[in-house]
């Protein structure tokens, strides 16, 4: 059987990941919605009990995940001319994602996210978007467009970037590729008013209840999944879980019980996980599992990649099947 190809657009970063027991996290509640925070004394030093460096980025994550579980992708973001840019591609190399549709800009800096890790697992970034934000519509040609069995978006914020969106869904729609929307909430603050004009243009729109809630107003779940923008919603929210709905029916698909490490990329795994699941067999309660199953086994270990082979990971998959029955809500 041919493997099919989801084609990536979004971000590639380094990755600074420091945990500390002494970072813990604080809830706040704003108008629209509750958001957790971390307080650092200024004037003092905080230790940190683990630091590691790493390649990610939303795009560059989902991508290596759907990679690894053996559909063919290929990838849209942008580099500097650094030491990090060269750590990126050397890294896209090793892991045989495709470099031709990446740019590399003279007299920019490579993404940085500082990552912030709690003892629980729980994160927060620090972000440079260096060459990211530079990434233009240009960047996209249309025959990898048409080329590709989908496409999915990421995070794109910057006015440059999301000319690139528009061009990437003009393709879509042009080509009837199936569009995959995976904002983050950085991209849905800074774009809300034009994302709002495209409500109902997704094929399937990814969100956890943070982004979902903030998106929609909303501080009821259900309801924030019904208003998102997609024919498919999905909605993952931490240990409650994910909901699912389409065709008039809503699905609860449990989450797994795993002691957690790290958090970060737990969603880009999930969408990589949730795309491959698409484009492999089309079942989307089935897609659902395996990335609710794959995210689960991304947070027991630090870093924002899935570790493990394909054979791994569906052994892990295996095991988990019968938790992960799922139901439906109203």
């Amino acid at each position: 059987m041919e493997r099919k190809t989801a084609l990536y657009i979004g971000s590639c970063t380094v990755d600074v990941n420091a945990t500390s027991c002494f970072i813990q996290p604080r809830m706040r509640t704003h108008h629209r919605h509750t958001e957790k925070f971390v307080e650092l004394s200024f004037a003092s030093k905080t230790s940190l009990d683990d630091v590691s460096v790493t390649t990610g980025g939303s795009a560059a994550n989902s991508a290596y995940t759907t990679k690894v579980l053996g559909s063919n992708v290929d990838l849209v973001c942008a580099v500097g001319d650094d030491l990090f840019g060269d750590l990126v591609l050397d890294d896209f190399k090793k892991s045989y994602i495709p470099t031709r549709h990446i740019q590399r800009f003279k007299g920019k800096k490579t993404a940085v996210g500082i990552n912030l890790l709690c003892e629980s697992g729980e994160k927060t970034n620090l972000v440079f978007k260096g060459a990211t934000d530079a990434l233009e519509a240009t960047a996209l040609p249309e025959s990898s467009v048409k080329a590709a069995d989908i496409v999915v978006c990421t995070s794109l914020s910057s006015p440059a970037n999301f000319r690139l969106f528009e061009k990437a869904l003009h393709f879509a729609r042009w080509h009837q590729k199936p569009f995959v929307f995976a904002p983050s909430i950085t991209m849905l603050r800074a774009r809300k008013t034009d994302l709002d004009s495209m409500h109902g243009h997704f094929d399937v729109v990814v969100m956890n209840h943070e982004e979902a809630g903030y998106y929609t107003g909303s501080k009821k779940p259900l309801e924030a999944l019904h208003e998102l923008p997609g024919k498919l919603n999905v909605m993952t929210w931490d240990a409650n879980g994910t909901f699912v709905e389409y065709g008039g029916l809503r699905l609860h698909v449990p989450t797994l019980k795993v002691g957690v490490k790290d958090t970060t990329g737990a969603g880009d795994s999930f969408t990589g996980a949730l795309v491959h699941g698409l484009l492999s067999h089309g079942n989307i309660v089935k897609a659902v599992q395996l990335a609710t199953a794959v995210a689960c086994l991304n947070i027991t270990q630090v870093g924002a990649k899935v570790q493990g082979s394909k054979a791994d990971i569906h052994a892990f998959f295996g095991k988990s099947l019968s938790k992960l029955k799922p139901k439906k809500v109203r």
